[in-house]
């Protein structure tokens, strides 16, 4: 039987950091801010909004939000990022994406600084994890496996790691901070034939292929770390992920449950990019 992988002893230890930081911060004059800049009222935006919110007014950030109309052009848009990259009292913009169909994504994303890119979206950030040359900041949750990867003392060094996922939101940036760590990383997705003959002989799995229940119990295998990052709701209304935890929780050594597991660490390490981004702004 498995060991859950819970985010919230991670998540707890890093505000506590970060408000020690933030103290020492105001002490110097800096209040570390955030700005959210969103279209419309988008019921996912405001839930993450709101989740962003309660992680952060405890550890001292300010968190501001500039909702745009849902029609507003693109060139609303790079102004807003603009004003936000002058203000020297902003030390960070989180876009809320995907952006609306009248918005082309490269162009708006590019028009962030990579200093006060938060979740490693422009392409400045995403070249600097490629290169190793930090230039930027990697995407949240990629990172936040990461720090879980570290709190449970997972000895990356050689080890063999398989990402299930291409994108550059996590599985991408995921397999490129494996490698910082000397991890042999296999890339799979979902048109991976026959993905169990990959993902079984891995010894850390890493499931972010965004389809609800695509790797099973014939998936995996013992000793195997499966961290899921996936996040859907099936027709019931509940919350599942990538992997169809029952199957596979008496299976592995150990896994991250859907609700309470990534998702939990992300915010804080999305704080300790604005907190860092502050820090920068002393020198």
């Amino acid at each position: 039987m498995a060991r859950q992988i819970l985010g919230a002893p991670l998540a707890q230890a890093l505000s506590e950091q970060l408000g020690q930081k933030c103290k020492s911060l105001q002490c110097c004059g800096i209040n570390p801010k955030l700005v959210i800049v969103r279209f419309g009222e988008q019921p996912g935006d405001i839930a993450y909004e709101r989740g962003i919110i309660k992680t952060f007014r405890p550890i001292g950030i300010e968190v501001e939000t500039i909702a745009l109309p849902p029609d507003a052009p693109v060139e609303e848009l790079l102004s807003t990022f603009r004003t936000l990259s002058k203000d020297s009292g902003v030390h960070g913009i989180l876009p809320m994406r995907p952006f609306p169909r009248q918005i082309d994504d490269a162009l708006a994303r590019n028009a962030i600084p990579p200093e006060k890119d938060m979740d490693g979206v422009c392409d400045a950030s995403l070249t600097g994890l490629f290169t190793g040359i930090q230039t930027g900041y990697a995407p949240c949750t990629a990172q936040a496996c990461m720090a879980l990867l570290e709190q449970e003392n997972v000895p990356l060094d050689g080890c063999r790691a398989t990402v299930v996922g291409r994108s550059l939101v996590i599985g991408k940036p995921v397999g490129m901070l494996l490698m910082q760590k000397n991890a042999t990383v296999t890339y799979a997705h979902s048109h991976t034939r026959d993905l169990a003959s990959v993902t079984r002989d891995a010894d850390v799995l890493i499931v972010a292929a965004g389809k609800r229940g695509l790797v099973g119990r014939e998936h995996v295998s013992p000793s195997q770390i499966v961290l899921d990052v996936g996040m859907h709701y099936d027709e019931h209304g509940n919350l599942t992920g990538d992997v169809r935890y029952d199957e596979v929780f008496d299976v592995v050594a150990a896994i991250t449950p859907t609700r309470g597991g990534v998702g939990a660490v992300t915010s804080c390490i999305l704080a300790s990019h604005v907190v860092e981004s502050a820090e920068k702004s002393l020198s």
